[in-house]
């Protein structure tokens, strides 16, 4: 039999681990067990359609939510690469609450039930609630589209009138209306997404909410900069923002600077190179990978520079429209 003070060392031992392991149990996060979309279980809900790009199909996971499995119809990699920036656009809007649809990237390196194409990689676009505003406009002429050429259209169709480029007064008028299309199309400005038509906006009724998708168009050109342009055209022509049109700004200006300070380039292109090599684009996979899509990643990391250093001129115009 051990004496008093040996039995109470002993028990104030054993509370001392005690508390110890109970501090480790609730202070220290839980490793979660991750698993890549490609593991996730998935029903089929629908037959294969086909879009002008792309094949796609419903599937509906473990929980009952709904996705949209796609894939580039063309396999060049020059074509098949625009998937990533859909990912790496929906990482962003989920990190400063902007209302766009969830995107995961199903790797070329890993085998899919629901693939078309092997040896190609995927995305699965989780369904967003209601309905497009082409089938279903809330009001008439929606319209938050900020229009913008690329090189290559511009060698083939010309430049676009300058009315009809960028953030347009019809463009503030209609962000002014919600919200959620104010931080929406910061995102569009942010990005140089210049296909924001209106079968790319969904609007739910019952939670008066909007949503946005697809994001492949992206860093087309710099928007940052054509918006700045605008804005100093208004204010010096003399035409005055509404009230409603300064609150829709407001907004618009604050969802900016919320992806500026989140997001500088450095992030953006760690965001771009993590899901290049999720997909396949690593210079490894000879399918995926070649001379031109070498060249078109260069190309929009120094659009991503380009497009932040504008956004900082864009938003201190922005906030001197209110005296900030």
């Amino acid at each position: 039999m051990l004496p008093k003070s040996a039995t109470s060392r002993v028990r104030f031992t054993l509370l001392s681990l005690t508390c110890i392991l109970l501090a480790c149990y609730l202070f220290f996060p839980k490793k979660e067990t991750s698993h890549s979309p490609a593991q996730t279980e998935f029903k089929k809900i629908s037959d294969v359609g086909h879009a002008s790009h792309a094949d796609y199909i419903f599937l509906q996971d473990t929980e009952g939510k709904e996705w949209i499995y796609k894939q580039i119809v063309e396999q060049s990699p020059d074509d098949q690469i625009v998937i990533v920036l859909e990912s790496v656009a929906a990482e962003m809007a989920k990190a400063v609450k902007i209302p766009l649809n969830q995107v995961r990237l199903i790797s070329a390196n890993e085998a899919f039930p629901h693939s078309f194409l092997a040896s190609y990689p995927g995305s699965l676009h989780l369904k967003v609630q209601g309905k497009s505003v082409e089938d279903s406009s809330p009001w008439g002429d929606f319209d938050i589209h900020q229009k913008i050429r690329s090189p290559f259209l511009i060698a083939r169709k010309g430049p676009l009138p300058p009315e009809e480029v960028g953030l347009r007064r019809e463009v503030i008028q209609n962000m002014a209306k919600h919200p959620d299309l104010a931080k929406i199309v910061a995102l569009d400005t942010y990005l140089g997404n210049n296909d924001r038509s209106n079968p790319n906006v969904f609007y739910d009724q019952s939670s008066n909410t909007f949503h946005g998708i697809d994001m492949g168009s992206c860093l087309i050109g710099n928007l940052a900069e054509s918006a700045r342009e605008k804005i100093q055209n208004f204010t010096t022509n003399d035409t005055p923002f509404s009230k409603e049109e300064l609150a829709g700004l407001t907004h618009y200006s604050q969802a900016l600077q919320s992806l500026l300070s989140k997001f500088p380039p450095t992030e953006t292109i760690t965001l771009l190179d993590h899901a290049l090599k999720e997909a396949g684009f690593v210079p490894e996979n000879s399918v995926l990978w070649n001379e031109d899509v070498e060249r078109k990643v260069r190309k929009w990391k120094l659009a991503i520079e380009e497009n932040y250093n504008s956004t900082k001129s864009l938003v201190t115009l922005l906030e001197s429209l209110n005296g900030n």
